[in-house]
């Protein structure tokens, strides 16, 4: 009736939610709204409509600012806060099963599902509109019987001559003197009445599930709702109960409704409470217990779904302002909330512990479990490395077609030559402890592209790569950033022409999903769209570019970025390049999954030059700080692994806007526009020093230079110190250039310990071909960015060329078996590498498989099935050696053959021998090593398949640091026949 479009079945709270124009609000079906919602339609920039849904859960205190749209079955969680014209896509949670279409209210009231008689909207109206009047009445008793009171009085007992001055006096006297007794009698009257009516209506609550369609309770509680405004619509808005916060009083109230509190305990000590105790009985307060203006609530109500919990807090707790304690939680005794901080269903504030903000207490269970796994796994790792002979991290006796430069010292210390003198004490890489986090298919992730049109064919090459090598790109949102209305245009005809995929890509078999493949889907979005609106002065959809002439090239950029980080909806982003790559068969979400287990800040001492110092100072600056608390050589530009987190972000924009009292974007204008980068990695690094939420706790500070020396790679960092406006890791993979490709396992063991899988390389010059190659697929690059040549085009040169880049040793070490141990014919050999090839690549897990992929990233294990490769030859030495466990040494055999390992205890490279030599260094051949061990051995390519234990080492890939193993078999050969190399006349490589 006042203009509202309202859809059926909607459940309405007893509290709220408030409106501004019922005109602009439009509410599809079987929506389910919380308590004390709000939905804005009107601010200072104008006036927009207000959509929700069919199916919408709009929870407790949410609030929905003008121009949202809440998409179907969308839950909005509590105290959700949504940004202006914001859209939430349908299906918003993912979590638990889908809502029915039908909610419990739904059922119960409309389809009388139920087991109990539900009144309708007649008897819901009559009783509202008599409580309502009824409460207007009842304490409109005090002024109006005060009159009465007045003249009786003056009848009975005052005599009539008294003068004009006193007539008043006793007037004024006599009526407060009524109205106070009236009003306490009434006060006590009324909270009578609303005690026994909860007895009467609701009897004790118990925990367990409510719905509406299975028993009366919500009908009861909603009555009671309307008998409770006894309480609350009083004294000029502030109830009863608020009169008496703070007191005894308030403490035998709620006794008397049922809770249960210990001795000496205030409640909502600091004035009006914004919610006082939802379900009372379920509530239990120890001895000395302080409740400032908290929220203790024991009900949950998902979709209509209303759950029961209790809700334990122990002697001597304290609840300050605006903490809220959710159903089920639990505070042991002793234990804190600071203010806003919030617990959630079912967690447990372990004692004498300091809560803040949003951080949730780990069970202490879990806790126990993933001590004693670490413990147990760094006690191996510990006598492994302490008890080889072997160095780690740089095998010491390989030879090499180049001519490397002096191997790192042991200890890894920093060069002679180098700038950075520190000391490594605890020198050796430490195993990453992973965060626990929710899975990756929880979140909301998006990929963030600014570019232009002298861009576009970089553009067009990345989506071609990411159309035939990336299985998930339509998990992840593509917005691309774009200057003007005519680029949008551009863009969108240049990639509707993207390529369908063939079965190869470059030297990959392109997966089966992606033949001929779907296009990712993509949302090309004018910078005008959403720049913020003080930005947008004298600039058109058509020509945004005053923004470049007005500023810089890299502040326009920034401007992008920034922009499309605030604007659009996600949890994680990544912010590309244009010239960027995907770089092999994979999914994009391995680079945000491992950013969200194992988050690092890296930075280095490379702010050494007056333009670093000027950006870092300018970026501190904007936070409101001195660069001086960080160190005047801080520089942060070293991942391009751009990740960003939106509570992050959000944090960040609230924090320099409080820092001066100002609009974000003036005050980054202001400060000279630093990159944004810059500003984002230092505000995660201060508020690390000054919260502990867990949104910056769980990331880790480290120093570039400092981690690349545990990893042997000094030698190679000296050389680029010099370089400026740069950090180390911005250009990682200069780091294995000539003369220091040798180092390429450490830098593999580097990014995978660290979860890197996006990096920058401007160029493949200077590179050994077969480091590199090592580099990108055994270190599981999934991408390379900023100025990113083109890697496929450089593998395809080389395929035209005649190499074969698709052999690696693990190739040629399986086909050596099967020709030199198990004498099988060529023709047989090739026959069966084909069939062992497609049955050990294509059995990849399961994706839906959550918990066998959380344990393969927990045991960092191979993608693919490796019993099927040792099934294979288990089978095949059965059938020709007539022995499925046959032994790979053979004292005379007739045909000597080594494949390559590598030792995963010290990262050093083996040879597994069919024989015995002179020289030999190993002693594997002595131990009980089988035909299939060997095999399993050398192809366990580090992320493709297991690592195998053998006697009591584990073996990972030979083909780091023996790629194509040429030495190490002329150096076999000079084993077994001393005189080999004045009888060998040809050697052969294929």
């Amino acid at each position: 009736m006042l203009g509202a479009k309202i859809g059926e079945r909607v459940y309405w709270p007893g509290t709220g939610p408030s409106i501004g124009d019922y005109h602009l609000v439009d509410v599809g079906n079987d929506v389910v709204f919380g308590s004390r919602s709000h939905l804005v339609t009107s601010d200072g920039i104008g006036s927009e409509k207000v959509t929700i849904q069919d199916r919408a859960m709009i929870a407790d205190r949410v609030c929905l600012l003008p121009g949202i749209t809440v998409g179907e079955r969308t839950t909005m969680g509590s105290g959700a806060l949504t940004k202006r014209n914001g859209n939430y896509v349908s299906d918003g949670t993912y979590v638990g099963s889908k809502a029915q279409h039908l909610s419990p209210f739904g059922r119960a009231s409309y389809l009388k599902l139920a087991p109990y008689h539900v009144l309708g909207p007649l008897a819901i109206f009559l009783y509202s509109a008599f409580f309502k009047v009824f409460t207007a009445v009842y304490w409109d008793v005090p002024s109006v019987s005060s009159i009465q009171f007045v003249g009786m009085m003056f009848r009975s007992f005052f005599p009539r001559d008294m003068k004009v001055w006193f007539d008043l006096v006793a007037i004024f006297l006599t009526m407060l003197v009524g109205i106070a007794v009236m009003s306490t009698i009434q006060s006590v009257l009324a909270l009578a009445i609303i005690i026994r009516s909860k007895w009467l209506l609701m009897g004790r609550r118990k925990a367990g599930n409510y719905d509406w369609d299975k028993s009366p309770y919500c009908q009861c509680w909603q009555i009671f709702l309307g008998i409770k405004r006894l309480r609350r619509q009083c004294y000029k808005g502030n109830g009863i109960l608020n009169l008496l916060t703070g007191t005894h009083w308030m403490v035998i109230y709620f006794k008397l409704v049922g809770t249960k509190i210990g001795k000496d305990c205030a409640l909502f000590v600091n004035g009006t409470p914004s919610l006082l105790f939802t379900e009372p009985d379920l509530v239990t307060l120890g001895d000395r217990v302080a409740v400032d203006d908290a929220s203790v609530v024991a009900h949950i109500n998902t979709r209509g779904r209303f759950d029961l919990n209790r809700v334990n807090i122990g002697d001597r707790c304290v609840l300050r302002t605006g903490s809220r304690l959710l159903s089920g939680a639990q505070m042991k005794s002793d234990s804190c909330l600071l203010e806003h901080t919030l617990i959630m269903g079912g967690d447990v504030v372990e004692g004498r512990r300091t809560m803040q903000v949003a951080e949730l207490s780990a069970r202490w269970l879990k806790n126990a479990l993933i001590g004693i796994s670490v413990l147990t796994f760094s006690t191996v790792v510990f006598f492994a490395l302490h008890t080889s002979p072997h160095l780690p991290f740089r095998p010491s006796n390989i030879e090499t077609s180049w001519v490397p430069s002096d191997p790192p010292s042991w200890p890894p210390q920093p060069a002679e030559n180098s700038r950075y003198t520190d000391r490594l004490v605890n020198y050796k890489p430490e195993h990453p402890v992973l965060s626990e986090v929710q899975p990756i298919e929880t979140k909301r992730l998006a990929v963030l592209l600014p570019t232009f049109d002298g861009h576009f064919p970089q553009v067009y090459r990345y989506f071609q790569s990411v159309k035939c090598l990336c299985v998930d790109h339509d998990k992840v949102d593509w917005h691309i950033i774009v200057s003007n209305s005519d680029e949008v245009e551009g863009l969108t005809k240049l990639l509707s022409t993207l390529q369908d995929c063939n079965q190869t890509f470059s030297r990959w078999k392109a997966p089966k999903s992606n033949v001929p493949g779907k296009d990712p889907i993509f949302n090309i979005v004018n910078l005008y769209d959403i720049l913020p609106a003080r930005l947008r002065t004298d600039l058109t959809p058509e020509d945004t570019s005053g923004l470049l002439k007005k500023y810089d090239k890299y502040a326009y950029q920034s401007i992008k970025k920034m922009s499309a980080a605030d604007h659009f909806d996600y949890d994680l982003a990544m912010w590309l390049d244009s010239e960027a790559i995907f770089v092999a068969p994979g999914e994009i979400r391995d680079i945000f999954e491992g950013h969200l287990k194992n988050p690092i800040i890296w930075r280095s001492r490379m702010s050494f030059q007056d333009r670093e110092k000027f950006l870092m100072s300018k970026a501190a600056a904007t936070l409101g700080r001195s660069i001086n608390s960080f160190g005047d050589q801080l520089w942060l530009l070293e991942s391009l692994q751009w990740i960003i987190e939106k509570p992050i972000w959000n944090d960040m924009v609230s924090s320099v806007e409080m820092a001066h009292s100002g609009n974000f974007w003036d005050i980054w204008i202001e400060k000279s526009y630093p990159f944004e980068l810059l500003v984002y990695y230092l505000h995660i690094i201060a508020r690390k020093m000054e919260t502990a939420n867990s949104i910056f706790s769980n990331y880790r500070i480290l120093e570039t230079e400092r981690e690349l020396i545990r990893f042997g790679l000094a030698e190679s960092i000296s050389a680029m110190e010099g370089r400026r406006g740069t950090g180390f890791m911005e250009r990682l993979p200069h780091l294995i250039t000539k003369p220091h490709s040798v180092l390429a396992p450490n830098l593999i063991a580097f990014c995978q310990s660290y979860s890197l899988r996006a990096l920058r390389m401007d160029n493949m010059d200077n590179f050994e071909e077969t480091a590199l190659d090592s580099f990108l697929i055994d270190g599981d690059i999934k991408m390379l960015v900023s100025g990113a040549p083109d890697i496929h085009k450089w593998w395809d040169d080389r395929i035209k060329n005649g190499e074969n880049i698709n052999n690696t040793e693990t190739n040629y070490s399986l086909i050596a078996i099967m020709l030199g141990k198990l004498h099988m014919s060529v023709d047989e050999c090739i026959g069966k590498y084909l069939k062992l090839s497609e049955a050990a690549l294509s059995l990849k897990r399961v994706k839906s498989n959550v918990f066998g992929r959380s344990k393969d990233i927990w045991k960092a294990s191979g993608k693919y099935q490796s019993d099927v490769l040792a099934e294979q030859f288990i089978k095949t030495s059965g059938l020709l050696e007539g022995d499925e466990q046959a032994s790979f040494y053979e004292a005379n055999g007739k045909c000597k053959v080594f494949v390559c390992a590598h030792s995963k205890a010290n990262n050093t490279p083996v040879n597994i021998r069919s024989y015995t030599t002179s020289t030999s260094v190993d002693s594997l051949f002595l131990s009980p090593c089988k035909i299939w061990e060997a095999a399993r051995a050398t192809s366990a390519a580090s992320g493709f398949f297991d690592p195998i234990k053998i006697g009591w080492q584990y073996y990972v890939d030979g083909a780091t640091g023996r790629n194509k193993p040429v030495e190490a078999v002329f150096n076999e050969a000079k084993g077994i026949w001393p005189d080999a190399p004045s009888r060998i006349q040809c050697f052969v490589e294929n």
